[in-house]
């Protein structure tokens, strides 16, 4: 059973995984596999690289097709089932480019994160004021509305995954008062910081 801290983004591409392995593994081609589903090729690459949702009905096709036993069948159906569910990050599928949003959802799976970023604090430490300075000076015209919403998504990613990159609970106040005071020094001219 998926942890329910796993997004759907890691759920699809493990699904894929195991769909692949039990394709290879009965030495049936892709182009067989295909067949079963009524599909081309291409879509059972895209199935098994986990870059899109599954339908249900695919997924019993396949699994039929390779045999598979009830139990096994059982738990598939049930990563297909959670694999299909949005992740949070779905709220803001106007603002966040579409480049971004599988790097968002392998983020929610996550146990540590790694990043060098030169310019700016590193999202998942941005405040939300830190957040809407970033965006006013941006080259970019963007409505009051939109400045709001992209300025509460760090905050919703650091939710999910935790001020240090790791995955954790919400942060203490302790915690966020730290992360307010390292963004606000971010902010002044010619200072250098190093986490």
């Amino acid at each position: 059973m998926p942890e329910p801290t796993e997004g759907p983004t890691v759920l699809r591409i493990l699904l894929g995984t195991q769909l692949r392995r039990l394709r290879e593994g009965r030495g049936i081609t892709a182009r067989e596999a295909a067949r079963a589903i009524r599909g081309s090729e291409s879509k059972i690459s895209r199935i098994e690289l986990g870059r899109n949702a599954i339908r249900e009905i695919d997924v019993l096709d396949l699994l039929t097709y390779y045999g598979v036993g009830a139990v096994e069948r059982e738990q598939l159906l049930s990563l297909a089932e959670h694999a299909s569910r949005p992740g949070w990050w779905h709220r803001y599928h106007d603002i966040l480019p579409d480049w971004f949003r599988p790097y968002v959802g392998m983020e929610e799976a996550a146990t540590s994160i790694r990043r060098y970023e030169p310019q700016f604090v590193p999202g998942l430490l941005q405040t939300h004021a830190y957040a809407a300075a970033v965006l006013a000076v941006g080259d970019i015209p963007v409505s009051e509305a939109s400045r709001r919403r992209r300025s509460s998504a760090p905050s919703l990613r650091r939710r999910t995954v935790g001020p240090t990159g790791t995955r954790s609970s919400p942060p203490h106040e302790a915690e966020g008062s730290a992360v307010t005071t390292f963004a606000e020094n971010q902010m002044r001219p010619h200072q250098a910081t190093r986490v």
